[in-house]
């Protein structure tokens, strides 16, 4: 297990560990896996984790965080309820369809404690799968439970319901609930591709990814993927992705300024600290894995900030869990995922070991260009999200997808030529028919729009030589080449029909001609017809 827990809690791990392989006889396998705790019950239930509590019949019940009795943490979560009812209590649940991949969980550890001593609580595990009743102490219980793996568990979403017993009133606290799941070990952090084109990846039915992988790959020509909160990241996605080339951007999305509660917590040193230890126990779930080369934190927190004060205080947090990640991932890569330029001063004074500035820019990416650089802050920019033009800043009446299409395209030159690249908006299975996800490139049913075939072409575009013009003497054809270096190996498809023809051939090779790097000229019989194209390939 990652080495973020006190020793005490580490050997229960340990414990745990050994005692499921000495059942099956499985020792010898100790050195290929680890115990990577995922964690239910966090000190702040930040995503991806939601939850929600009731009763039967309506007896109240209250729930919040404690900074006081907090057992190996910053927070523990405190139930009151007025019992004299059915059942009473409070219910986790991954945030969204279809669930999390709990496949090789072998134990659940948890924490509990009375106010009193001698309540009486319940503890139901996984559909019912685990149950266990519990007599609290006023003094906090560590447990570790082992259970039978009998269904699928590859896509759980009930994960956890703690309820009071006995009809009876009391209060209780529940803390550092996860839990022990083998993973292999000992992955090293893959380095970004030197141009990263990528693509925003939001499919809700984990039996789509592999297949999509394989698209996004060969099809769109992407190279990398970031993730947003409906797909819940599992080892199997990863592992799908990896297997496909794909590099994942593996996200955290941080809470936001918004509502009644959040806008002055990142000035609240307990809080802060809360918020670290959830970024890092999500984290030593899913890391290392060689399909993630980077973390993107946020998103857009700091337009959402009630006042600078919160906005430094917010900067300063994400360098402390920077510091972190560098610390405990040598090699992986940290941005934050910003709107605009408005984070810039703040990340300035208060985060100097972010690795890349990463932005959400659509319209105009030549103006942010510019007005990041006259900004001064020097970090290479990474575009976590670009597409065409927004709702809000070009009215969509009559934008049609061939029109984002080609804007799509503009923009692209743009992050291109000015960052280490950036993700597409959006691979999204779900539509609202012109809402928030209206651009997407695919459709529901995934067929694919017109902005698919112009980020493939611009992709293409951007990692392989392309045709920019062409002379003829006899049967001698001289291509000239963007982006063509000596030293490497190309495979030239040639096209000699009239325009608009798509029957690609490679009867026709070429070499780098003697006079020119950027020049191919043919070493077989020339196109017979004037009418003709070429694209070419290369390995990355």
């Amino acid at each position: 297990m990652p080495s973020r827990r006190t020793p005490r809690t580490l050997l229960l791990a340990r414990l745990a560990l050994a005692a499921l392989f000495a059942a099956g006889g499985a020792a010898e396998l100790l050195a290929d896996v680890e115990t990577r705790g995922l964690y239910i019950f966090d000190d702040f239930p930040v995503y991806p984790w939601s939850g929600f509590w009731g009763t039967a019949n309506g007896a109240s019940i209250t729930v919040d965080h404690c900074d006081t009795n907090a057992y190996d943490g910053v927070y523990s979560t405190r139930f009151e309820t007025t019992g004299a009812e059915e059942w009473c209590g409070v219910h986790v649940q991954v945030g969204s369809e279809p669930g999390l991949d709990f496949t090789g969980a072998g134990s659940v550890v948890y924490a509990l404690r009375g106010q009193t001593g001698g309540e009486q609580v319940e503890l139901r595990f996984m559909d019912e799968a685990y149950t266990q009743a519990v007599t609290l102490a006023s003094e906090w219980q560590c447990r570790t439970n082992q259970f039978q793996l009998t269904n699928d568990w590859s896509s759980v979403r009930d994960l956890l319901t703690i309820v009071v017993t006995g009809w009876q009133a009391g209060t209780f606290y529940v803390d550092e609930v996860r839990l022990l799941v083998e993973r292999p070990g000992g992955a090293e952090t893959p380095a970004f591709p030197p141009v990263v084109r990528g693509l925003g990846y939001n499919a809700y039915d984990p039996a789509n990814h592999s297949n999509d992988f394989a698209v996004i790959r060969s099809g769109l020509g992407a190279n990398c993927l970031r993730f947003w909160g409906q797909t819940d990241l599992t080892h199997a996605t990863l592992d799908a992705a990896m297997e496909h080339e794909l590099r994942v951007l593996l996200p955290f999305w941080m809470p936001l300024g918004t509502g009644t509660d959040y806008p002055g917590r990142y000035t609240d040193g307990t809080w802060c600290a809360a918020v670290r230890r959830s970024v890092s126990n999500y984290l030593a779930f899913h890391l290392p894995h060689p399909a993630v080369p980077g973390v993107c934190l946020g998103n857009e927190v700091v337009n959402t900030l009630a006042n600078d004060t919160a906005k430094h205080a917010f900067a300063a947090l994400l360098e402390s869990i920077c510091q972190d990640i560098h610390n405990r991932y040598p090699g992986l890569d940290v941005m934050y995922a910003a709107a605009w330029t408005n984070a810039v001063p703040f990340l300035q004074a208060n985060a100097p070991s972010l690795d890349y500035y990463g932005c959400n820019v659509y319209g105009h990416p030549e103006n942010f260009i510019n007005d990041y650089t006259n900004a001064g802050y020097g970090k290479p920019l990474f575009f976590c999200e670009y597409g065409c033009y927004g709702w809000w800043e070009t009215d969509w009446t009559n934008y049609s997808h061939e029109a984002r299409a080609a804007d799509y395209t503009n923009h692209w030159e743009t992050v291109r030529n000015n960052s280490i690249g950036g993700c597409a908006f959006l691979w999204l299975d779900k539509q609202d028919p012109e809402g928030h996800f209206g651009w997407g490139i695919i459709e529901s049913n995934r067929t694919v729009r017109p902005q698919y075939e112009a980020i493939a072409d611009s992709y293409a575009r951007a990692y392989r030589p392309y045709f920019r013009g062409v002379t003829r003497t006899n049967n001698d054809v001289l291509l000239a080449l963007d982006d063509l270096q000596r030293d490497q190996t190309c495979t030239v498809y040639a096209c000699a029909a009239l325009p608009g023809d798509t029957n690609w051939t490679t009867n026709v090779s070429f070499v780098v001609a003697a006079e020119s790097t950027n020049l191919l000229r043919s070493t077989g019989p020339g196109p017979t017809n004037v009418f003709f194209k070429t694209r070419v390939t290369r390995p990355e």
